[in-house]
């Protein structure tokens, strides 16, 4: 029974059937993968630093305030070449609507097979185009440090520069994957068309059905994210093994990366449509981040015996985030800024409708280390926990829509190491001792164009745990 309903390659129930991926037709690259499938990405880099020191031992300012410090600048240039291809969906979900004509059944008021076209019906056709994408961006990043020695204890440290962060190298693929429109035949489908815009949601009152294909995409024109950073600090060395800082920092970023939807033209098999296109951009803006540290670090030698190994390490942060409108709601006619080619320009077809968190993806406001130490002969002993309140995981979670955030959590670690002799170490990790679960929430309401302003509201969504891991090692140098 069984066999007789499922395709030839496989025993799945439902016909065709299971086609392995190395048993499709095409498979011709390494006997698994279509040639639309496989993306080379190729980057190359110059560049040049030149730096100038100033100050010394010697260097003093107002009679006794010692002054050290350098300033140079670092130029480079990026070539990012992207070789990759359209892929074109299969027909599949399209030929297998009900006929036109089927009789309506529970809340369906529309038969789209009626209104799918050949012309629709040759694009998804799971073909695939080929396509070389080139871009070149030079960056200019300029650096300024000075320290200045109040006396043999305490410092005070103020530091300038220009960073840059490349994207994700999976972010660089020059790859659009076009999937099958979405069929939605309910009263409340945003692609059935009506006779007038006021008309009542009824069969009555269809006209036709909006066969959207939606894709999935990277940019090979994605610029690194740029930040202006000034930080200023003070530091106390109470003791040869002691230490306190504090340290106020400011960040000014630039090309904040992010997702954004766009409508885009693709024509396949002599058939022109457009697509509803994800994927990341750029936008010039990207807002500002300051805060402080606060950093106390030392071991207790003056304890007697084998006690004197003990320490500690205590680190609290604080991070204040503002300006930041996420790439998704920014109504940008040309988000590449000058790029071409892999992804495409269009207009921003989300214009805010959708909930903005203002925050970027990974930054908790509040987080704090504490670090047990012992360090004493051959013996070395961490217990470190690490603490973070809820920060953005994605502000545009790809199956909802939605900011998705982890919850705030602490997590336990330690390690052990023994060193025998000078040549062999023994170590002995744990991870996750409290076997912390991460609850991950959405973000359900909050500010958008039609709630502007709103005070955001949470709710839990997932669950994971990563259990208690143990680790046993041995390293020997020669």
């Amino acid at each position: 029974m069984i066999s007789s309903l499922s395709g030839a390659a496989t025993h799945s129930p439902i016909a065709p059937g299971y086609v392995p991926i190395c048993g499709r037709q095409g498979a011709t690259v390494d006997g698994c993968f279509l040639p639309s499938e496989v993306m080379h990405i190729e980057e190359r880099t110059k560049a040049a630093y030149l730096m100038l020191n100033f100050g010394g031992d010697d260097a003093n300012i107002f009679g006794r305030i010692n002054v050290v410090g350098n300033a140079g600048v670092r130029v480079v240039r990026t070539e990012e070449i992207g070789s990759g291809s359209a892929e074109f969906p299969a027909s599949t979900e399209l030929t297998s609507l009900a006929p036109c004509g089927t009789p309506l059944s529970g809340d369906n008021i529309v038969n789209p097979s009626c209104y799918l076209t050949p012309s629709i019906l040759a694009f998804a056709n799971s073909g695939g185009s080929p396509n070389t994408n080139v871009f070149a961006y030079t960056n200019v990043l300029p650096a300024f440090n000075v320290r200045f020695g109040l006396d043999s204890k305490d410092f005070i440290r103020f530091a300038y520069s220009k960073a840059m962060a490349r994207a994700d190298i999976g972010l660089l693929r020059n790859y659009v994957q076009i999937n099958a429109p979405t069929i939605d035949t309910t009263a409340s489908s945003p692609y059935v068309v009506y006779s007038s815009p006021t008309a009542a949601h009824v069969p009555a009152n269809v006209t036709g059905y909006n066969f959207v294909f939606n894709a999935n995409t990277g940019n090979t024109a994605l610029r690194p994210e740029t930040a202006d950073q000034f930080d200023l600090s003070f530091e106390r060395y109470f003791a040869a093994t002691g230490a306190i800082t504090l340290d106020f920092f400011y960040k000014k970023l630039w090309n904040a990366q992010g997702d954004a939807q766009f409508d885009r033209t693709f024509t396949n098999n002599g058939s022109t449509q457009n697509v509803l296109v994800t994927g990341p951009v750029n936008v010039r803006d990207g807002g500002r981040l300051s805060g402080a540290e606060l950093d106390y670090e030392t071991y207790f030698k003056f304890l007697p015996g084998l006690l004197k190994g003990l320490g500690m390490q205590a680190t609290y942060t604080y991070v204040e985030q503002s300006g930041i409108n996420n790439t998704n709601l920014i109504d940008n006619p040309n988000p590449l800024v000058g790029g071409q080619g892999s992804f495409g320009a269009g207009v921003n077809t989300l214009g805010g409708v959708v909930i903005d968190s203002h925050q970027l993806a990974g930054v908790s406001k509040n987080s704090y280390n504490l670090v047990g130490l012992y360090e004493h002969g051959p013996v070395g002993v961490r217990l470190a926990y690490n603490w973070r309140s809820r920060f953005l995981t994605d502000n545009l979670d790809c199956c909802i829509g939605l900011p998705v955030f982890q919850k705030a959590a602490g997590y336990l670690d330690g390690s052990l190491r023994y060193s025998i002799g000078e040549h062999v170490e023994l170590s002995f990790d744990v991870t996750n001792i409290l076997d912390t679960t991460t609850v991950y929430q959405q973000e359900i309401f909050g500010d958008s164009s039609a709630t502007p302003g709103a005070k955001p509201v949470y709710m839990d969504s997932a669950w994971s745990r990563v259990g208690r891991r143990y680790q046993l090692g041995i390293r020997a140098k020669f």
